[in-house]
């Protein structure tokens, strides 16, 4: 099952001993849910589990990563529940915890809250993928990118302080004041696209979609300068030969073998950089993380 980041830190070295030398793949998914797509879905069906099931407490639900070893593929998955979660937005409204806060105050500490996972989470992955659930992409996210590479860039002296203090570990990682340098990819809903079209109009339909959202998305990355510059000051990597956004149905109606496609071609046919080549992350180290980033 999966397990929140916390308790997967204090646990990885016993369940997982025989994956303390393995290198593993480590996949981010961040963004929205709705009732027909969520975050945690795109992981079962990937894996054909039911491992990950978002908010444990749905009475009480809180800002948190979900983390999932998929033992079968050496992949290590992270799900970021925030505010974007409709649990998340009801307690922020009606939890006696935030009574006596403005909307604003409700709004900034949920915001921070995430950001710092959101820090994380962009310093550890090989690939994140954003999920959105409207017609248009949100243009907030660029500030929310722009505050978490401002957070990394930070951070960056005492992290590499941390990273430093183990000689065992890859010395790029304190070179880069990171561990990865991720891609990114943006999942986008055919709801859009009326059903009743036949199937080569959608896909005609779905492609200019994609080509659209990828040139606003490009453009809007290069503005707030966190892509197409050196790698310790950029937050991530945008790979030439693979298209970065996709119009695709929910994992509930998405055949497995699809998602598992176009995950695989994302990752393995994009060229990466120097610093990503190679890399890995050893399930013993991360246990470094939650030092470096006291992680609560």
């Amino acid at each position: 099952m999966a397990q929140s980041f916390r308790n997967f830190l204090e646990n990885a070295s016993e369940l997982y001993k025989s994956f303390l030398d393995e290198s593993l793949l480590i996949v981010s998914v961040i963004g929205k849910d709705s009732k027909v797509w969520k975050k945690s879905d795109i992981i079962n069906s990937l894996c054909n589990t039911q491992a990950c099931i978002g908010q444990i407490d749905s009475d009480n639900p809180e800002i948190f990563i979900e983390a999932y070893l998929s033992t079968d593929d050496s992949t290590l998955f992270f799900v970021l529940h925030g505010v974007h979660d409709f649990d998340v937005q009801t307690k922020l409204f009606t939890s006696d915890e935030y009574k006596n806060k403005s909307f604003f105050e409700k709004l900034a500490k949920a915001e921070y809250d995430e950001l710092s996972l959101l820090h994380l989470l962009f310093l550890l992955s090989h690939l994140v993928v954003v999920v959105e659930q409207g017609r248009y992409f949100d243009t907030t996210y660029m500030k929310t990118f722009a505050d978490v590479n401002q957070m990394r860039l930070s951070a960056k002296d005492e992290l590499v302080d941390e990273l430093l203090r183990n000689p065992t570990l890859p010395k790029m990682w304190s070179d880069y004041g990171r561990l990865s340098c991720p891609r990114i990819c943006f999942l986008f809903p055919d709801r859009c696209i009326r059903h009743e079209l036949p199937l080569n109009k959608k896909k005609e339909i779905a492609e200019k979609l994609e080509l659209g959202w990828e040139a606003q998305i490009f453009n809007n990355l290069k503005h707030i300068r966190i892509v197409d510059t050196s790698l310790i000051n950029c937050l991530v990597v945008l790979p030439e030969d693979v298209r970065y956004v996709h119009v695709a149905k929910s994992p509930s109606e998405e055949p497995r073998d699809l998602i598992i496609d176009l995950l695989s071609r994302f990752l393995d046919n994009s060229n990466p950089t120097n610093f990503d080549e190679g890399f890995v992350l050893i399930v013993t180290d991360i246990y470094l993380i939650h030092l470096a980033f006291r992680y609560p």
